[in-house]
């Protein structure tokens, strides 16, 4: 080919780098996952615990965090992004 690399080492390195964003992703999305863990844990430990505090006390922290804090709408919504602009050849 014109750079002077063989068509499979082409492909090997398609390969390498599409892996790399692949690694990228799934790093993101495991930070995504155990964020959402916390929040899901504490939440299960609120609704054992009483729901009388959950409906008066902790459901307005929990909106809260996760409209200001946490932001997980919009990093899921950039990570769909990403994955959906792979470029697989």
């Amino acid at each position: 080919y014109g750079d002077g690399t063989t068509r499979l080492e082409q492909k090997t390195q398609a390969v390498v780098s599409l892996a790399g964003e692949l690694r990228a992703l799934a790093n993101a999305l495991e930070e995504l996952l155990a964020a959402s863990e916390v929040i899901v844990d504490d939440l299960l430990k609120i609704l054992r615990y009483d729901l009388n505090f959950l409906e008066q006390y902790y459901e307005y922290g929990l909106y809260t965090k996760l409209t200001n804090e946490c932001d997980f709408v919009s990093q899921s919504k950039e990570l769909l992004q990403s994955i959906n602009n792979l470029k697989l050849t």
